[in-house]
């Protein structure tokens, strides 16, 4: 923090610990948080014992699952993608922060082809 404090770092770009590998570290972190979740709500919906209604009463808990991942993804995204014009709009003129923008994306120092993702960041 004390180099964070100083006049000199204030406006300067952060490229040094996780922010070396992702734009956005901290809705990474939080967006694997939530898949995990969801992956544990799933293990637990395919863990309920059988009943003759099964059909009709297993789909509901995946379907609230499936839900409420995708509204967090769209949260997250939202997020991300007003963070990124702030960050463009502060280190624009940073050659290096362009560089690093072209070749490092949300998931990290690689990028996904915008017509392969869906959900991209």
């Amino acid at each position: 923090f004390k180099s964070r404090n100083r006049g000199e770092n204030r406006s300067k770009w952060c490229h040094v610990g996780l922010w070396k590998y992702s734009t956005h570290p901290n809705f990474l972190g939080e967006g694997m948080f939530w898949v995990g979740t969801y992956l544990g709500g799933i293990g637990c919906c395919c863990c309920r014992r059988r009943s003759k209604s099964m059909n009709r009463r297993s789909i509901m808990p995946w379907m609230i699952c499936t839900v409420g991942l995708l509204f967090i993804t769209f949260v997250i995204r939202g997020a991300v993608e007003s963070l990124s014009v702030k960050q463009l709009r502060n280190y624009g003129q940073d050659g290096e922060f362009l560089e690093f923008k072209k070749t490092h994306g949300f998931f990290g120092p690689f990028r996904i082809p915008k017509h392969l993702a869906v959900l991209s960041f």
